[in-house]
């Protein structure tokens, strides 16, 4: 059974991290690049998608509070890290389910940089969970490799959701994305 756990099997290791920032991707493109251009098609003011895209990134700007915090609170029966990013998956998939729900308007520019700036939260905070993981379990001859890993990963998954959720945004409603968005990020959960 030793060649089913993450930190003596290497290549579980980097096929973990690339699903987790895989799965990262698809809120980053959805709300750095879908919506933004969803607020630009329904003639949405530049300045206004501008507040948008401030209130989206404003959590990664912060993100460097999160790794004392992360380091600081463990619960370890789950271990340093897993806790954190279980709970921010969760998080995320809640303010999905919430928006999606909402269903606010492309004039509710208030209500969408809300929404975008906690999920983003939830987001910034796997983000830093991740980082820490692949510090705790990586070893120094596999670092370049699993940091390609980790960027390709979110890159394909910002692709992928930007295209996919774009889609079903356009094609189904913005509830429909939303909920899509939540099941995703539900895959991670369940990995």
């Amino acid at each position: 059974m030793d060649h089913l756990v993450i930190s003596t099997n290497k290549t579980l290791r980097y096929s973990l991290l690339l699903f987790l920032y895989f799965i990262q991707g698809f809120p980053v493109g959805v709300f750095f690049l879908t919506i933004p251009a969803w607020l630009a098609e329904n003639k949405m003011d530049v300045t206004d998608i501008g507040y948008f895209s401030l209130m989206t990134t404003l959590p990664w700007t912060l993100k460097f509070i999160n790794g004392f915090i992360l380091d600081r609170f463990v619960y370890l029966p789950m271990g340093r890290r897993r806790a954190w990013l279980l709970g921010a998956f969760l998080w995320i998939i809640l303010v999905l389910l919430i928006y999606g729900t909402i269903a606010p308007n492309p004039t509710q520019l208030s209500l969408l940089a809300t929404f975008s700036l906690l999920v983003m939260l939830g987001t910034a905070v796997q983000d830093t969970a991740i980082d820490a993981m692949a510090a705790d379990l990586v070893q120094e001859e596999e670092l370049s490799m699993a940091n390609g890993l980790m960027f390709g990963g979110q890159i394909i998954g910002v692709a992928t959701g930007t295209a996919t959720i774009g889609y079903t945004i356009t094609h189904f409603g913005f509830s429909v994305g939303m909920y899509a968005l939540a099941g995703v990020v539900g895959l991670a959960v369940l990995v």
